[in-house]
């Protein structure tokens, strides 16, 4: 759901038609309902707009607009699920406070700069794991091997190369904000 989301996001930026910004929050929206990791996805898309106003502010009532039609159709089709979250927070929430490293014990006691130290360290971990074989873990079967075969894992981290070189633009942007 998320490409197609952004496939939407960017043909309407592109045709500057209504109907995919609609059809493009929608499809947003039901993403609650895959994955409980998807809500950072959100976080991808509205960093994207953020950068898309401060780069085009003389259009800004016109992407507003579409801003709003975007995230108030993703809002209308993930209602249903959000709703069930608030009134049933304690069966759902326990699963992100237990796996969040926000919640983390060793976190929790550093400081301001040791607890960035924690994320980089924690984000290289989980880029290594594309490309080295990490511990087995046993909820989800991955481990022991890379995600990532040789090829793959070089025409992967080319491509992230090709898009870090070139952030400026949306569409490289969304990759890494979104991988990231």
């Amino acid at each position: 759901l998320e490409i197609l989301a952004l496939f939407l996001l960017f043909k309407g930026f592109r045709t500057q038609r209504r109907s995919y910004f609609l059809a493009g929050g929608v499809l947003l929206g039901l993403g609650l309902y895959t994955y409980n990791v998807f809500p950072l996805f959100l976080v991808a898309v509205a960093v994207l707009y953020v950068m898309k106003l401060a780069k085009d502010a003389g259009n800004r009532r016109r992407l507003l607009q579409q801003f709003g039609i975007f995230w108030a159709a993703a809002l209308a089709s993930a209602f249903p699920f959000l709703a069930f979250v608030v009134q049933n927070s304690e069966a759902y929430l326990p699963h992100f406070q237990l796996a969040s490293i926000f919640n983390n014990d060793a976190y929790l006691i550093l400081s301001g700069p040791d607890r960035l130290t924690m994320l980089a360290g924690r984000l290289g971990h989980a880029a290594s794991l594309f490309f080295w074989p990490g511990l087995i873990d046993g909820s989800d079967g991955f481990g022991g091997k890379p995600l990532l075969d040789p090829l793959t894992g070089v025409l992967f981290a080319s491509g992230m190369f090709i898009s870090l070189w070139k952030w400026r633009e949306e569409r490289h942007f969304i990759l890494i904000v979104g991988i990231l």
